[in-house]
């Protein structure tokens, strides 16, 4: 406490002696000194007065230093508002003593920390103009010729620039010349300095006209970069290059006039294999960052000649950089599998990955095309491994185009199965599986023949175990999406290997992948897996049950994974048997840690995750018979759902508490955002457990209902990872679901519909918190396709003040969906915009739809469920949908703003407030009638059988206009195709409706004889129940069009009953079913048989016999043909 009395004196010797402690390496001395200066913070001032005195007095720069980096932290990084504390005086002091430190101060570092925040402070001050001296103050230092304060001032601007950018625009003339002026310094340290100034000016200033101002210094900064370069300053160089690449993401489009110039310049550094690969990293991150600039730039690097290929060529040449490490060949561990693999390789691959999806296949794919056969008949080894990593590296990117040309791009490759080096067969496995993955199933459909029978090569090289391996790994890509005719006639030869592989195999790596395999292609197979079940289950249960080291335990998790795979391809019915042996052996491993010999494992055994996947899938094939195990499942699932990522919030020159691997690092600001990513899988795992548990059990998982919803509803908003927020959002309603349920069928004693009503609550504020804040617009859709879930299953509980709620937000998701679609319509405007970027921005516009799509399901939810009491409030959005009626929004749009309307008009009738949007639609409806696409054409015609069924009155006017459009679709040539079958069907449907409600208007007749040549309706098997209801409903009102002059149309009619019921239950509801059958009954009595004769003609055999049965009223003996 000596000390104290001391520091609260002013004493330096004493605060020299605390800074030196708090810079020791004994941590017990180290958080002492925290501790006193914690006490000494307490007094605002005379902390500040101590920190200020040191940096300015001290004569130790490691005590200067260590004051000025925490003054800094004191001023601005801490959250205490520490300036605000201080006294006016002492706030003097403290400016004037730090620019007096700019001044005099020698130690680079001191000046870079003190620099910092000057700038910060400055930006802290600007405001009021509370520190008027500072801008004429710094543009003196700027001027001093002293490279040292050149250099500081510089800092300066860069950090005011960062933070209050509009403070310095009436500034900016004097600004460019200071800058300008620097640039051209002989001083290679003031130049670089200059450069990230003026890089820092371009990025954060706020119209193109103030960037423009900066336009001439672009060759500057190239120049500045190629002198630090040629003086082997390459660290300075790295520097500059670091800041261009920020201009590059953030302003691309200022590049655009020097765009060859720079472009030349940074290819050629990266193509210099005299340089160092971080240099070399640097120039390739800047080019790719400059092709990704798409919402910024659409299309600007496309039309550069020859940039591309020659980018290409260079990243190719990243490849190279691999050796032949003798390690590589050990595949007893996974630790070795990137033995060899230089830095450019790892970059290499990430940079065409991420070229081939920002320039896009079209562009790309030529260019592969042109360059990798030249490679692939490379003389070196790394040539033909290079050519097969690059071509999985850019399968994504080009997909599109790629899945056209599958049997050329396999051509060209499935020769290196026969490479005489082993890495170049590994690299044929990456990449048949990438491929695999990115082209499926198009390639597995087109390329079996080729590619099964290369793996199988490849699975029984001996004389290579790691390439063995990486066959059986392409072989769970080749599965994943293989359907079981495609890959059943391989069953006997790949089950034959993969049994082989694990039984004579002495590698571990070749046994798992087999595995693996094995449970992949059980999957793919399903049903046909039964063949080989007798003799796989009983192996897998010796592997289960046998491991007997620590180096086997991952077999042991494969083998788990593989039997509860097995299990689900096959069913209940065979894996039932031997379902609880296995559970017993995963009950044992659960219970203590011990595994089924009784060793003792350690805490990172694999087995705890294949476990909790395991267990879902056992859960899946024995359905409700599970739920006496959920008491095993539920609490170590719940622990992982439950698990608190491990983040990290650091300073951007901060390091982390420790050298982690597995980490994703977040930049926000001038802060790093670090999580350790194996809890957060471990996490979403778990999440994705839990939702197919209560998906699966539905009321079987009521009794964890409560505690599981508590878990998961908070995660809608877990913005950390994307699998858990979509787990989160997809698990609520079912949980929802399922307590209600329990609650109906007295599984929850004490538990009532307000118990529901109070779980309701909590769910809908959390999902909703997190609809308005949704960044990714396919887990927004989720989220309201969350939403139409929950007022499907308990709609009846919603406020009226949650239903305004949910309006509110849907109002909102629209507005930001518009905004969007305005930004996609300013980058159509750009004249770089092209073909490649109009098929990005499609994409783009496919998942706005389904946020679009999503909001038309809520709004029809409301609807069904409300009727017209719900119509005022959905009524606030019918202005965000009328703009999408028209003619120059895409066909989509149009369709879901016709669905909107279809639903007002079908539910909300009822009173008459829908008859307002009538008169308007009508119009629409007949236009959109006639247009090119059929699902919008399908909406509309809807759409007028509804207003004739709702609206009579205002539909009789245009009753002829309507009569011709829905005429002409439905005698189309094509009308039957596939493509247009939907729209014909409920145009039939809308003639039908016509003739039921108004038929005295129009020639029913005619229009009966154009409906009864049609019928039946088989294309919308949802239409078509309500269409072959509806002329149910004709018959039994004796509708004289539909029966004809004399009963003349009753045999057509007939036979259609006969076909319809015929399918069973597909085309017809039960009920409707039986109406039918009473209606053949009863005309069987009264009609002549003649009648009948000619009602069987054209019915098949199968269709004659039916109508005999239903004519008996047999409907139990129907023979049902099912409607493919």
């Amino acid at each position: 406490m000596a000390d104290d009395q001391k520091l609260m004196h002013g004493d330096l010797a004493t605060f020299e002696a605390l800074l030196d402690r708090l810079m020791s390496s004994n941590n017990d001395e180290r958080s002492a000194a925290q501790e006193t200066l914690e006490r000494l913070q307490q007094s605002a001032d005379l902390a500040a007065q101590h920190l200020v005195q040191a940096l300015r007095r001290s004569t130790n720069e490691q005590s200067r230093n260590m004051a000025a980096v925490l003054l800094r932290r004191f001023l601005i990084k801490d959250s205490s508002n520490a300036w605000e504390k201080l006294s006016t005086d002492v706030k003097n002091v403290v400016k004037s003593e730090l620019m007096l430190v700019l001044q005099e101060e020698t130690n680079s570092n001191i000046l870079r920390v003190v620099a910092d925040l000057v700038g910060e402070l400055g930006a802290l001050l600007a405001e009021n103009n509370q520190w008027p001296e500072l801008l004429p103050f710094v543009f003196t230092c700027s001027q001093s010729g002293q490279d040292r304060m050149v250099i500081a001032a510089l800092r300066v601007f860069t950090e005011l620039s960062q933070c209050v950018i509009q403070a310095l625009v009436p500034h900016l003339p004097a600004i460019e010349g200071v800058l300008s002026s620097c640039l051209g310094s002989q001083s290679q340290d003031v130049a670089v300095a200059a450069l990230t100034a003026t890089c820092s000016f371009i990025t954060c200033l706020g119209t193109p006209q103030e960037r423009d101002r900066f336009q001439a210094a672009v060759p500057t900064m190239i120049q500045i970069l190629g002198n630090t370069l040629n003086a082997g300053n390459e660290l300075a160089a790295q520097d500059a290059m670091e800041q261009l690449i920020e201009v590059a993401e953030e302003e691309p489009r200022f590049l655009r006039r020097q765009l060859p110039h720079t472009v030349t310049a940074m290819i050629t550094i990266a193509e210099a294999p005299t340089l160092d690969e971080a240099t070399r990293k640097l120039a390739a991150e800047f080019l790719v960052t400059l092709c990704e600039a798409r919402e910024k730039a659409p299309g600007m690097m496309r039309k550069l000649p020859d940039f591309l290929l020659r980018l290409f060529r260079c990243l190719m040449t990243f490849l190279l950089d691999v050796d032949d490490d003798p390690d590589w060949y050990r595949a007893d561990t996974e630790d070795a599998l990137n033995a060899g693999e230089g830095e450019l390789f790892d970059s290499g691959q990430d940079y065409l990955d991420r070229l081939s999806i920002s320039v896009g296949g079209g562009t790309i794919a030529p260019i592969v095309a042109q360059v990798l056969p030249e490679f692939l008949r490379g003389a070196d080894w790394q040539q033909r491994h290079a050519a097969l990593i690059c071509l999985a590296q850019v399968a994504e990117g080009c997909a599109k185009v790629m899945t056209g040309q599958v049997s050329q791009v396999v051509a060209m490759i499935i020769e290196a199965a026969h490479d005489s080096h082993q890495r170049v067969r590994w690299a044929l496995c990456q990449t048949l599986g990438q491929l695999c993955t990115d082209l499926g199933p198009d390639i597995q459909e087109k390329e079996h023949g080729r590619i099964l029978p290369a793996l199988l090569h490849l699975m029984s090289d001996a004389s290579s175990p790691r390439v063995q391996a990486h066959a059986t790994a392409a072989l769970v890509n080749f599965s994943e999406q293989s359907e079981q005719e495609v890959i059943g006639p391989y069953l006997d030869t790949l089950i034959s290997k993969l049994i082989e592989l694990l039984q004579q195999s002495g590698q571990r790596l070749v046994q798992e992948g087999a595995l693996t395999a094995l449970a992949s292609v059980a999957d793919a197979a399903q049903a046909h897996f039964v063949k080989y079940y007798d003799h796989v289950m009983p192996l897998l249960s010796n592997v289960l049950v046998s491991v007997a080291n620590k180096e086997q335990r991952m077999l042991r998790a494969k083998a788990l994974e593989c039997a509860s795979l097995v299990g689900m391809a096959v069913g209940k019915e065979k894996f039932g048997r031997d379902a609880n042996a296995i559970i017993d052996v995963m009950k044992r491993l659960q219970e203590g840690g011990t595994n089924p010999t009784g060793a003792a494992d350690d805490d990172d055994d694999p087995i705890a995750s294949y476990m909790q996947q395991a267990w879902t899938r056992i859960c899946k094939c024995l359905g409700a018979d599970f739920i006496p195990y959920m008491s095993w499942v539920m609490p170590p699932l719940i622990r992982s759902a439950s698990i608190t990522p491990d983040v990290q919030v650091l300073e951007d020159d901060e390091e982390a508490a420790e050298d982690v691997e597995d980490v994703d690092t977040i930049h926000v600001g001038d802060k790093r955002i670090v999580i350790h990513t194996a809890t957060l899988e471990e996490k979403a795992t778990a999440c994705n457990m839990l939702y197919c548990y209560v998906d699966e059990l539905g009321a079987g998982f009521a009794p964890w209902a409560e505690e599981v919803v508590q878990v998961m509803a908070p995660l809608c908003s877990f913005y950390f990872h994307d699998e858990v927020r979509k787990a989160a959002v997809m698990s609520v309603p079912e949980l929802l679901d399922s307590a209600k349920q329990g609650v109906a069928q007295g599984q929850l004693p004490g538990k009532d519909t307000a118990w529901v009503k109070g779980m309701l609550d909590f769910i809908w504020s959390k999902l909703q918190a997190a609809v308005v804040k949704e960044p990714e617009t396919d887990i927004l859709s989720d989220m309201l396709q969350a939403d139409c879930r929950i007022i499907e299953v308990a709609g009846e509980l919603l406020s009226q003040e949650q239903l305004a709620g949910l309006i509110d937000d849907l109002a909102r998701v629209m507005a930001r969906s518009e905004e969007r679609r305005q930004k996609r319509i300013e980058r159509q405007k750009h004249e770089d915009f092209d073909a490649e970027e109009a098929e990005a921005l499609e994409e783009e516009i496919e998942l706005e739809e389904d946020v679009l799509d999503s909001v038309q399901e809520v709004l029809s939810g409301l609807l069904r469920r409300f009727k017209a009491a719900v119509l005022p409030l959905v009524a606030r959005l019918i202005p965000g949908f009328a703009p999408m009626l028209d003619k120059g929004r895409t066909a989509s749009e149009r369709r879901i703003a016709v669905c909107v309307f279809d639903d007002v008009i079908e539910f909300a009738s009822e009173g008459g407030a829908a008859l307002q949007y009538v008169d308007d639609l009508l119009p629409v409806y007949l236009e959109c009638c006639s247009s090119k696409d059929s699902a919008l054409r399908q909406c509309a015609v809807y759409g007028l059988g509804l207003v004739a069924q709702h609206a009579t009155t205002k539909f009789v006017p245009a009753c002829g206009q309507v009569l011709q459009t829905v005429v002409a679709m439905v005698q189309a040539p094509n009308a039957r195709d596939d493509e247009h079958e939907n729209a014909t069907d409920n145009a039939v449907s809308c003639l039908g409706k016509m003739i039921e409600h108004c038929p005295e208007v129009f020639d029913s007749r005619a229009a009966a004889g154009v409906l009864l040549d049609y019928l039946p309706v088989k294309g919308d098997r949802a239409e078509a129940k309500e269409v072959h209801e509806q002329l149910c409903r004709l018959v039994e009102t004796s509708s004289a069009a539909i029966l004809g002059e004399n009963n003349a149309n009753l045999p057509r009619v007939i036979n259609i009953m006969a076909r319809v019921l015929t399918h069973g239950t597909a085309l017809v509801r039960q009920e409707g079913a039986q109406r039918m059958a009473t209606l053949l009954q009863q005309m069987h009595q009264m009609m002549p048989a003649e009648v009948f004769a000619q009602a069987s003609q054209g019915l098949d055999a199968t269709q004659q016999a039916n109508l005999q049965a239903a004519c008996q009223g047999q409907l139990a003996n129907l023979q049902v043909v099912k409607l493919s």
